[in-house]
């Protein structure tokens, strides 16, 4: 399975992708605002090893995707869509090497996945969440159309010395926004 945008390639993670996202997975810097990381060299073979096995899964659920540059084929980073058991909802999600950063990468390939959630997988809802702090994300959430939903007041421990808890935001968005959006075209 794979997805094209005007700047980038969605294609299944591989085995030889393990160096290209080791790279970044393995940067404190790179994965502050995760609930992962930095991983260790088995932690990054693992996750490739179950990215495989689900995207052979009969009844798929979770769906990775590297984000490659189709000029370069360069792999920049990841971006995933889990459905949750009764398949009407799931959460978006996605890390990117900090050098491309602020280029408009991550809502590119957000736009091209929450398109396949909705279209092919006709999904009710997608939701996706970050540290307050990250406003990077959030603002991919909302050019995405996503809507702020909530906060949850310091719920997720930080990496920063300055604070040792941040709070979480929580956006979403609607499969009759998303039709309602694209028409508008976001």
């Amino acid at each position: 399975m794979e997805f094209q945008t005007r700047r980038l390639l969605l294609r299944e993670i591989e085995q030889s992708d393990l160096m290209a996202i080791h790279s970044y997975a393995s940067d404190l810097d790179n994965v502050i605002h995760m609930t992962w990381g930095p991983n260790t060299m088995d932690e990054t073979k693992a996750f490739i090893e179950n990215c495989i096995r689900q995207a052979h899964e009969e009844n798929r659920r979770n769906f990775d995707f590297a984000i490659v540059l189709k000029e370069t084929k360069e792999l920049i980073g990841a971006i995933g869509l889990y459905v949750n058991p009764d398949c009407t909802e799931a959460m978006i999600g996605w890390v990117l090497r900090k050098t491309h950063w602020n280029q408009g990468f991550v809502s590119e390939a957000a736009l091209e996945v929450l398109g396949f959630g909705f279209e092919t997988l006709r999904l009710h809802r997608i939701v996706a969440k970050c540290d307050v702090v990250n406003i990077g994300s959030w603002r991919v959430m909302e050019k995405c159309g996503m809507r702020l939903e909530g906060r949850h007041i310091k719920n997720r421990k930080s990496r920063m010395d300055s604070e040792p808890w941040v709070d979480e935001v929580f956006y979403a968005l609607l499969e009759e926004e998303w039709f309602f959006k694209k028409m508008g075209g976001f």
